[in-house]
């Protein structure tokens, strides 16, 4: 934890690497966190590896996006399968930080982390014509190739449709509705989901307006789901993405009441101060 948040406070001054955006800061963290949502693409890999896939689907079944667009089932297993493992692992950066991403995912299961109930999932939404469940069939066959199921279960890939050409799935609904179906309540604040588009972000989180001015009427109003975390530069989640979502798991758990709260913010800001002092 302390690791974890020493790095989430020193890249928030430097900016050494592009860290995210959350719409809620550490110090202003009223609970723990109990269940996180990823994005695929540009968030738990760096590239838009699905798309990739999908145009290999097009070329070994010579097909077109204006004709059936591989929504066929089984077919974008057949052209996932045409891409060497070592392919597959580049999608995520390299070998060192697919560990890191699994070093993340284990912090997150440690007993001192609230989040160690294991509510990690996957929320992605299709390319063009195929179909969210083949769609998480080609993202359930990555993650075990990578050795990645043990942390995401097949049940926990959760794929929606392409609503078409420059339109928004509705991500916030989908979260919702898995929420819902818990044996637990799960809070706004108690909820992280990290993606790498602000539109999608804005279907689980959204008051009167966006980050770049946009009417939240746009996303079916003001949304109030699950807290956000904007991942920048559309390259995946570095380590300071990762500090951010371990140290929701656990700083609010010595903050019980007022005082506690207080006494967070001021070893933040004295936290700061030093390292401020020291290189600034």
């Amino acid at each position: 934890m302390t690791a974890g948040l020493v790095t989430y406070l020193f890249v928030f001054i430097f900016r050494y690497v592009h860290a995210g955006e959350p719409s809620v800061q550490l110090v202003d963290l009223t609970s723990q966190t109990l269940t996180v949502f990823y994005d695929f693409d540009r968030t738990l890999l760096v590239e838009s590896f699905g798309g990739k896939v999908l145009d290999r689907c097009y070329e070994i079944f010579n097909r077109s996006e204006d004709v059936d667009d591989c929504a066929g089932s089984g077919e974008m297993i057949q052209a996932l399968e045409t891409f060497p493992d070592a392919r597959i692992i580049s999608a995520f950066g390299n070998e060192t930080r697919l560990a890191q991403l699994k070093n993340h995912l284990d912090t997150l299961l440690s007993s001192s982390n609230a989040l160690n109930g294991g509510l990690f999932y996957i929320l992605s939404t299709s390319w063009e014509a195929v179909p969210a469940l083949e769609w998480e069939k080609m993202i359930w066959e990555i993650i075990q190739i990578v050795e990645l199921e043990d942390y995401f279960p097949r049940d926990n890939i959760l794929g929606l449709d392409d609503p078409g050409p420059g339109i928004q799935a509705d991500k916030g609904t989908k979260l919702q509705t898995k929420l819902a179906s818990l044996d637990i309540d799960i809070t706004m604040s108690q909820c992280i989901f990290a993606d790498d588009k602000l539109g999608n972000l804005n279907w689980a989180n959204c008051e009167g307006t966006d980050a770049d001015g946009n009417s939240c009427e746009d996303y079916g109003g003001d949304r109030a789901i699950c807290d956000t975390l904007l991942i920048q530069e559309r390259e995946g989640m570095d380590g300071t993405d990762m500090g951010y979502i371990e140290a929701r798991g656990i700083l609010p758990a010595v903050c019980e009441d007022a005082n506690g709260c207080d006494r967070i913010k001021m070893t933040v800001v004295f936290v700061l101060s030093m390292i401020c002092i020291a290189f600034c």
